[in-house]
């Protein structure tokens, strides 16, 4: 089967992961100009195989909690650096092109980074932890 997109994940703000139903050939060397992110706001720096399913982005610029992130990779014209599921060494490039993971755009990936409440500023206007359980009549609290 053709290896397809299962999900995008943002773990951290520095790196992509994206999963795959099926497994990829690990030895194939796919130039990183291949993916974008948001149409190219944020340059992918590195590329590497996790697992034979799994795939990590490097960024070279961070990703805020609050950004929504997306993801497209076009195949590059060269069949030999086609993400692909494996395939025999002696196989020609018909087999090479079938197995090769079909180009996706703007697939949309989870952002599971958390915002840091200490420099976000967030916590400055509130209130909430010096008025909860003081009794504003008698102080008693």
């Amino acid at each position: 089967m053709i290896p397809q997109i299962k999900e995008i994940t943002v773990p951290t703000s520095m790196s992509i992961i994206l999963w795959f139903t099926e497994p990829l050939d690990k030895n194939v060397v796919v130039p990183i100009s291949s993916f974008t992110v948001n149409f190219g706001q944020y340059g992918v720096s590195t590329l590497n195989y996790s697992s034979d399913t799994m795939i990590t982005l490097g960024l070279d610029s961070a990703i805020s909690p609050w950004d929504e992130v997306f993801i497209s990779y076009e195949p590059p014209l060269d069949l030999k650096q086609c993400l692909r599921s494996p395939v025999p060494p002696t196989a020609n490039d018909v087999v090479k092109k079938r197995n090769a993971v079909r180009a996706f755009y703007r697939v949309p990936a989870r952002n599971q980074t958390a915002p840091d409440e200490t420099t976000d500023g967030s916590h400055i206007q509130s209130n909430l932890g010096q008025t909860i359980g003081v009794c504003h009549k008698c102080k008693c609290g």
